[in-house]
């Protein structure tokens, strides 16, 4: 119940750019007598985002190292080494039995981590208008001169 002016007298048209129309809260079907249904929101409900992003188990890692073993805690009197990598056979250095090991260390001579897939980042939710409106007009002739 809104105090509106007047339609024009007459069949006149409205002003140019204006329409004379009925306003109703929701999403409404039309009168005859007012049958240019338009359709506004106040706004928008917004859920989108991404799932959650991730990555495989990697594959094609390959990696070798230096293993070295000393009889003295100071690494500096080497009894073995031999570079050691990803599918190699267990290492079997020549030590000479009864030989007592003071210190080992290992040193990483390559390394290739591997490739994995990317997996989720897919698009998730959903945009949805709300509080519609439906406004239904009366689009009239001008009349002729």
């Amino acid at each position: 119940m809104t105090c509106t002016p007047a339609p024009p007298i007459g069949d006149a048209a409205p002003p140019e750019g204006f329409l004379t129309c009925i306003h109703h809260e929701g999403q409404q079907d039309c009168p005859a007598t007012y049958p240019d249904r338009h359709v506004f929101y106040a706004g928008v409900e917004d859920t989108r985002g991404c799932a959650p992003c991730g990555c495989t188990e990697p594959t094609g890692a390959t990696c070798s190292v230096l293993a070295s073993a000393f009889s003295d805690e100071r690494c500096s009197q080497l009894v073995v080494a031999g570079v050691v990598g990803t599918g190699d056979a267990p290492f079997c250095g020549t030590i000479t039995p009864g030989t007592a090991l003071g210190s080992k260390s290992v040193s990483v001579v390559s390394l290739d981590p591997g490739r994995c897939e990317p997996v989720g980042g897919e698009p998730i939710g959903s945009i949805a208008p709300t509080a519609a409106a439906t406004f239904c007009c009366h689009r009239t002739s001008p009349v002729p001169a």
